[in-house]
């Protein structure tokens, strides 16, 4: 489960920082903040919702083709090896030495680095809580009701400028040089206990009033939540630093479009006026005036250089976002499906059969010895949604006691819940328990013939039932001796096990 949601993460953090990167210092160049800062909201939560589970439901998945051949490729060579180096000699494991040494260390990578990841996050999520904490502590012991007339005069002229019916409480404080807007629920503006005595600014009430009204501490928020996930990402630091700075001017944008161009001066001059150096009180779920050296000069010049945006050019961005997004889900879906989506006793699938052609019509011939035997019934595929086979027939190392075994069946990948079928009429003459096949069905076709399903997550037959091909008879599990949901299928003849892909229209390798 946690290295599904590291993979997530992962996924998620890769294609939203390319995203992210490639528009940001465009938007910077062509539009103005307040569309940069919604350009950007979106952008943020393609760091948190992955788009590919939409994708797998409409059945679109563009790279997966050339990723699994390039699969089937590397484990054809890796068969031809082992072939040659064995020779017939069961005594010569050394390959299966090495790739069992592999994957010990591949075992340590993958357990491994999502503990790291979720131990990463934790640690930071708890920083910013105990800051958080702090900084209430210090607001609540010296926190006190502004008792100006004439500043809570101000602030509801201004809330009734912007058309704000909320409630929005107006406090001052001893230690802090600039006023905060603080309160996710309930917004509460913060002025310093020296602002009380002097005249009230209609431009810093419109400013912290644009905040709330533009519920910029969620923003901030959200960010804080993508910073805590992608710790490892330096670009979410980046983008917790863009969203505060691009709040700010964004409610610099507001207020001139509030009181128009012709005040731009003025509100310029009130922001270098009320940031003063000196203690500074804030937190990330708080916006205050005072950035900085650096961000007070790019809040000037975007004052004086504020032109707003055109619908046009906010739309090509957005249809380029569009485009990136889809492009970049496409590759996280195929990376998906093959490292966590099809996670079955080995990890990568081996061939795809084709559902629509897996219906067995005719006669097909097997070969045992010098006898050959002929088949005069029905097989159809027993997992209607899946159609990758991860663990051919044959020798294989297992998954879990990582020696070289026979595999008498193969595994077909699916997800939990998914339909196993019944591949040909016949009587359910075993549907119980094991320790190694879990729950598991055997029907027998007739007095020869035979086929398990193995791993499921629900019985749907019982002992004595008749069942006809292509009736549901259980679902996709990882039951018993099982790294993840699959079905494991098998044919007996006689109580041999037999290739099963010897019964299907396409086999493993012509």
């Amino acid at each position: 489960m946690l290295r599904c949601v590291f993979i997530n993460m992962l996924l998620l953090s890769i294609g939203a920082s390319i995203i992210y990167m490639s528009l940001r210092k465009i938007m910077e160049m062509k539009l103005s903040a307040t569309w940069r800062l919604r350009l950007t909201a979106v952008m943020m939560v393609l760091f948190l919702v992955p788009l590919w589970p939409m994708m797998r439901q409409a059945g679109i998945n563009p790279l997966r083709q050339f990723h699994e051949m390039a699969i089937v490729q590397e484990i054809q060579v890796l068969d031809i090896a082992w072939n040659e180096s064995n020779d017939g000699d069961d005594s010569n494991l050394y390959k299966p030495k090495i790739i069992d040494h592999m994957n010990w260390i591949k075992e340590i990578l993958i357990k491994g680095v999502p503990v790291i990841w979720f131990s990463g996050a934790f640690l930071m999520a708890i920083i910013y809580f105990i800051s958080y904490i702090r900084f209430k502590m210090a607001l609540n012991s010296q926190l006190k009701k502004c008792l100006s007339q004439a500043h809570g005069n101000m602030l509801e002229r201004c809330k009734t400028e912007q058309n704000i019916k909320s409630n929005v409480s107006l406090m001052k404080y001893e230690l802090t040089n600039t006023p905060i807007l603080i309160g996710l629920m309930h917004s509460v503006i913060v002025i310093p206990s020296h602002f009380e005595k002097m005249e009230p600014s209609k431009y810093i009430y419109a400013h912290e009033l644009n905040h709330h009204k533009k519920k910029h501490l969620w923003l901030k928020l959200l960010a804080m939540v993508i910073r805590v996930l992608h710790w490892y990402n330096p670009i979410s630091k980046t983008l917790m630093a863009d969203i505060d700075i691009l709040c700010e001017l964004s409610c610099d944008e507001a207020v001139i479009d509030l009181y128009g161009e012709a005040e731009k001066f003025d509100y310029a001059t009130t922001i270098v006026s009320t940031i003063e150096s000196g203690f500074k009180t804030k937190t990330v779920l708080s916006s205050a005036m005072n950035g900085g050296e650096r961000n007070t000069m790019k809040r000037l010049k975007n004052i004086m250089g504020y032109k707003q945006t055109s619908r046009k050019k906010a739309t090509i961005f957005i249809l380029g976002i569009c485009a990136m997004s889809v492009l970049t889900s496409a590759v996280s879906y195929a990376l998906s499906e093959n490292w966590m989506g099809n996670e079955t006793g080995v990890n990568q699938p081996i061939i795809e059969i084709n559902p629509q052609k897996n219906l067995l019509s005719g006669d097909n011939e097997i070969k045992d010895g010098d006898a050959e035997t002929t088949i005069n019934w029905h097989f159809i595929w027993p997992t209607p949604n899946s159609d990758t086979v991860t663990a051919a027939f044959g020798k294989r190392m297992h998954p879990i006691s990582k020696q070289v075994t026979e595999h008498t069946g193969v595994d077909i990948a699916g997800r939990k819940d998914d339909p196993i079928v019944a591949a040909a009429e016949g009587e359910v003459v075993v549907a119980g328990w094991d320790e190694s096949l879990g729950y598991h069905i055997t029907l027998k076709h007739d007095n020869t013939h035979a086929t398990v399903y193995a791993h499921c997550s629900e019985l749907l037959v019982a002992e004595g039932e008749q069942v006809k091909a292509g009736d549901q008879i259980a679902k996709i599990g990882s039951t018993g001796a099982s790294t993840g949901p699959h079905l494991h299928f098998e044919v007996l003849i006689d109580g041999e096990a037999q290739n099963p892909m010897d019964y299907f229209n396409e086999k493993v390798h012509d």
